[in-house]
C-alpha cells in the first residue's frame, strides 16, 4: 500500500515531507485554488522535486458537505478549471480524480467521463465511486477501470468483503482515509490521508511504539502519551523535550515518521490467500506492462493419497506436565492409586538472540545463542504465592521511587504517569490487605433429609444427637391457656 502524504499544496509541508522521506504526496486542488490566484501559471513540476510521486485530488469532497452552498453552476465553472489544470500537468501526475460533486448529478457526471477523462491516459486518472450509485454501478467501475476510488465512508460494514475480492483484478485507491482500521480492513493499492496533520490540526500526538503499533494521543491525553515514550523516541533521534514542550515542527516530524513506519508495518504483515488475478494489466512508471499472476483454471497439484503420521512427536516447548500419585477407590470399592498430569511451565524457551528484541542491549547476547536466561517459576504453595504477591508489591515500589526521582530532575512538574503508577500500588497494597483479614468458611451438603452421622462428623456428637431428637409433646391445656382466657370441655 502507498501513503499519499496529503497537504502538498503548501510549500512548506513538501519540505518537511521530502526532508523526512516521504515520496508519495498529495493535493487538493480546491485547497490549492484558495492559496494561488494564478493556477494557469502555477506547475506541478515546479513546486515538486523529481522523486515525488504526486496524486491530485479534485477536493470535491468539500463541496459533498452537508450545508454547502456551492450551486450547479458554480460546480461546473470548478469543474472546467480543474480539467484545465489536470491537462497542463498531466507529464508530472501520478494520477488524478475525477471531479466528483454530487450537485453536478450522475448523469453529468459519468457523461463527464466519455467527454474528457476517457481521452486522458488510463493510469493518469481514476473515477470515484459513492455508496448511492449503487453496487452494480461498483462492478461495472471495477471491470472496466484499473484504478478506483472509494471513499473511507463507503468502504465499511458488507462492502469491505466485495472490495477485497475486486481488489485482485482493480487497484483499489483509499478518497479522505483517515481512519486506521480501515486501512487494515481492505486491500488498498494506496490511500491519500491528511491524518499525519492533526498534530498542527487538533493537537493529537502519533507515536509508532515498539510494539508495533500505532497510538493515537488525543489533545486530552497528549502530554501522558509524549512522555510515556520518552526513552523509545529518544533512541529513535526525536528530540523529547521539544516534543513534550508542544514543538509543532518535532511532532510532525514525529508523525510523518510514525505514519511511514504504519504503512511499512501492513505491507509487511498484511498477506492475502489470492494474489491479484489477470485483468487491467497497467504499465509501470516506466512504461514496462506488469501483469499480475493469473489464478483462472489453472491445475492444483494431485492431494496425497494418505496422511502419514509424523514420528517422533513431543510436546511444544513451552508446554510441561508433571505427575502426581492419587489415591481413589478402584472398581472393585478398595483404595487405589493412579497418576494424574498436572500442567506445569517448563523454563524451556525458544528465545533466539538473533531475533530477541533486547539484543541490541542484552549484556549476555551471542550471535546465533539461545536465551542465557532462566525464568524458573513455581507457585503451588500458598506460601509461594504470598510470596510473589510481596515481591510484586515491592517492585511496584521501586517503580514509584524511581519515577519520583525523575519527576524532581526534570523540575518537579507533576508527571501523570507517576500517578498512574502510584494508584496501581495503592490497589495492590489494598488488595494484599483484604486477603490477609478476610476468612469464609463454606458448608455444604445434599441428600434427601439431614443426616445425624454426618453432622457429629463436623460439629460433635451433642449436635447430632440435637438434631435427630424429637421435640416433647407439648400439654393441649396449657398451650389453649396462653392463647384465650376460656375453660376447657371435656
Amino acid at each position: 500500500m502507498d501513503l499519499f502524504f496529503g497537504g502538498a499544496e503548501q510549500p512548506a509541508w513538501v519540505t518537511l515531507l521530502h526532508d523526512n522521506g516521504v515520496r508519495y504526496m498529495s493535493l487538493s486542488f480546491l485547497s490549492l485554488r484558495r492559496r494561488v490566484k494564478r493556477l494557469d501559471r502555477w506547475r506541478l513540476s515546479d513546486k515538486f522535486p523529481e522523486d515525488v510521486v504526486v496524486y491530485l485530488d479534485s477536493g470535491a469532497f468539500t463541496l459533498n458537505k452537508s450545508g454547502s452552498q456551492t450551486t450547479a453552476a458554480e460546480a461546473e465553472e470548478l469543474e472546467s478549471e480543474y480539467r484545465r489544470f489536470v491537462e497542463a500537468n498531466i507529464h508530472r501526475l501520478e494520477f488524478a480524480s475525477e471531479f466528483d460533486a454530487n450537485v453536478l448529478g450522475h448523469e453529468a457526471i459519468f457523461a463527464n467521463r466519455e467527454e474528457f477523462w476517457n481521452r486522458l491516459p488510463d493510469r493518469k486518472w481514476m473515477p470515484v465511486w459513492h455508496a448511492d450509485y449503487g453496487t452494480s454501478n461498483l462492478i461495472a467501475l471495477g471491470d472496466e477501470y484499473g484504478r478506483l476510488g472509494i471513499l473511507q465512508d463507503d468502504a465499511g460494514g458488507d462492502l469491505t468483503v466485495a472490495l477485497n475480492r475486486m481488489a485482485g483484478r482493480v487497484r483499489l485507491h483509499g478518497v479522505g482515509m483517515t481512519q486506521m482500521d480501515m486501512m487494515r480492513a481492505v486491500r488498498w493499492d494506496s490511500v491519500g490521508s491528511t491524518r499525519w496533520l492533526a498534530p498542527t490540526q487538533w493537537g493529537e500526538t502519533f507515536v509508532w511504539t515498539n510494539h508495533n503499533e500505532l497510538k493515537d494521543y488525543p489533545k486530552k491525553n497528549q502530554e501522558q502519551g509524549r512522555k510515556r515514550h520518552r526513552t523509545w523516541l529518544a533512541e529513535q533521534g526525536f528530540d523529547t523535550e521539544a516534543i513534550e514542550a508542544g514543538d509543532s515542527k518535532e511532532l510532525l516530524r514525529l508523525s510523518i515518521w510514525s505514519w511511514q513506519k504504519f504503512a511499512g508495518h501492513l505491507n509487511e504483515v498484511t498477506t492475502w490467500d489470492d494474489p491479484p488475478a489477470a485483468g487491467n494489466p497497467e504499465p509501470d512508471r516506466d512504461g514496462a506492462t506488469i501483469s499480475p499472476p493469473a489464478r483462472g483454471n489453472e491445475e492444483l497439484p494431485p492431494a496425497p493419497a494418505e496422511v502419514v503420521p509424523r514420528a517422533g512427536r513431543t510436546l511444544l516447548p513451552v508446554v510441561g506436565f508433571d505427575y502426581a500419585t492419587v489415591s481413589e477407590l478402584g472398581e472393585n470399592g478398595q483404595p487405589a492409586e493412579r497418576q494424574e498430569a498436572r500442567f506445569v511451565t517448563p523454563s524451556v524457551t525458544l528465545l533466539r538472540c538473533n531475533t530477541c528484541f533486547m539484543k541490541d542491549k542484552c549484556p549476555a547476547m551471542q550471535p546465533g545463542n539461545d536465551c542465557a536466561y532462566d525464568i524458573p517459576v513455581q507457585l503451588r504453595t500458598p506460601a509461594q504465592l504470598d510470596a510473589l504477591q510481596s515481591s510484586l508489591i515491592e517492585m511496584q515500589t521501586q517503580r514509584v521511587l524511581f519515577m519520583r526521582m525523575i519527576e524532581q530532575t526534570e523540575g518537579g512538574y507533576a508527571d501523570p504517569n507517576l500517578s498512574t503508577e502510584i494508584e496501581r500500588l495503592r490497589r495492590m497494597l489494598n488488595d494484599r490487605a483484604e486477603g490477609k483479614n478476610t476468612f469464609k468458611l463454606t458448608v455444604e451438603a445434599s441428600g434427601s433429609a439431614p443426616s445425624a452421622g454426618m453432622i457429629s462428623r463436623i460439629f460433635g456428637n451433642d449436635a447430632g444427637e440435637r438434631l435427630a431428637a424429637i421435640e416433647a409433646p407439648a400439654d393441649t391445656q396449657s398451650v389453649i391457656a396462653d392463647a384465650w382466657e376460656a375453660e376447657v370441655i371435656e
